[in-house]
């Protein structure tokens, strides 16, 4: 998959509309805690568009939850809107909830599909429980199902202790799914749910680094052999800048200032992953915002997030990895937790991509903090 949006170069920016605080999961991990029952108004949806359009130029819309597909009837509506406007649209979904008659939907908006998978059916089944049923199962059958469209999909897996020693068994699954065109690895926060379960976070970084790498080269080599195109994502977002000879002014949309993330009642929050936290609450759609002041608010908020400190000394940070998920930084740093894991998750992508950095002892001489 190309990398859709290169906020390295950030001239516009995104929204996330959270569209439904309600799921048919019970994910361990959910930042969105235990708030059930949301969903986001047209009305809202519409005072989110105008809100963000004030702030910066809008390039993209971001489905979210809960379970998205809880509301479908505002994905219509937002889809619709989208494409009069020449909006781009993308939703993360856990994909139970999509038949045959529903891909064919999704196809006719021009959605771009994240869908959230942890591991093999045992490890999914336990980090996303469905009540009932078996989540692997069906949101293996929602991807069949979009790949019937002939609509390609990407992977998100959430990386905790419970598949983090395995995740070569993902890529490998993955490489079997023809719908299925790359890899996100996002590394667990302590927010929301999560807390209520802090063995999660208990991962060794060595083993991290050994098993991510060989989940990177599973990817790549089994989409050399099969003839069929499927990358991890932030190897292709280094890689690009490698290639084009630039460096990484930012990690993301909210780390340049230039998102916004809108719940079902129409708080804003800088991004998603902080929407559990009151003090990253910027204001409210519903209530008149000048946009200077959002916009201040939105620094304010990265400023509040702070930095990972070994970022300083280490020589690519500026050029390749930008540092830290900036909530990620956050959410850490509220319970006592620092981002080294996080760091040797991104070392082992740009490893990849400078095979002579990489040493089978924990000593280095390339400027790597270990």
């Amino acid at each position: 998959m190309e990398c859709s949006c290169r906020p390295e170069n950030c001239t516009s920016g995104e929204l996330v509309l959270m569209v439904s605080s309600s799921c048919n999961l019970d994910c361990q991990y959910c930042y969105c805690g235990q708030e059930q029952g949301g969903l986001m108004s047209e009305d809202t949806a519409y005072q989110a568009l105008l809100t963000a359009q004030s702030v910066f130029r809008l390039k993209s819309i971001q489905l979210s939850g809960g379970e998205p597909l809880l509301n479908l009837p505002l994905i219509r509506w937002v889809a619709a809107y989208a494409r009069d406007f020449g909006l781009k649209l993308k939703m993360q979904t856990n994909a139970t909830l999509i038949t045959p008659a529903l891909a064919e939907e999704l196809k006719q908006m021009g959605i771009q599909l994240g869908v959230s998978l942890d591991g093999t059916s045992k490890t999914h089944n336990c980090l996303r429980p469905l009540e009932e049923g078996n989540s692997f199962h069906q949101t293996l059958a929602g991807i069949k199902n979009l790949e019937g469209q002939g609509l390609k999909s990407g992977l998100t897996c959430v990386v905790s202790s419970a598949n983090y020693s395995r995740l070569e068994e993902l890529a490998v699954l993955a490489s079997q799914l023809a719908g299925i065109s790359g890899i996100t690895f996002d590394l667990i926060r302590p927010s929301g749910r999560a807390l209520a379960f802090p063995d999660l976070f208990e991962m060794n970084p060595t083993i991290l680094r050994k098993s991510l790498y060989r989940a990177i080269w599973a990817c790549y080599e089994l989409s050399h052999l099969s003839g069929r195109r499927m990358v991890v994502r932030e190897i292709e977002r280094m890689r690009y800048l490698n290639e084009n000879g630039q460096n990484r002014k930012f990690r993301c949309y909210f780390d340049a200032g230039c998102q916004l993330a809108v719940n079902s009642k129409g708080d804003i929050y800088p991004c998603a992953a902080l929407s559990a936290y009151p003090e990253m609450n910027i204001g409210n759609v519903n209530t008149s915002l000048e946009p200077e002041i959002l916009s201040r608010r939105l620094k304010e908020a990265r400023n509040l997030a702070g930095e990972f400190y070994k970022c300083r000394s280490c020589r690519f940070y500026l050029s390749l990895c930008g540092g830290p998920c900036p909530a990620q930084i956050y959410s850490r740093r509220k319970q006592g937790q620092d981002c080294s894991l996080e760091c040797a998750l991104r070392q082992t992508y740009i490893e990849y991509l400078n095979p002579e950095l990489r040493k089978s002892d924990a000593e280095t001489k390339t400027g790597l903090p270990l």
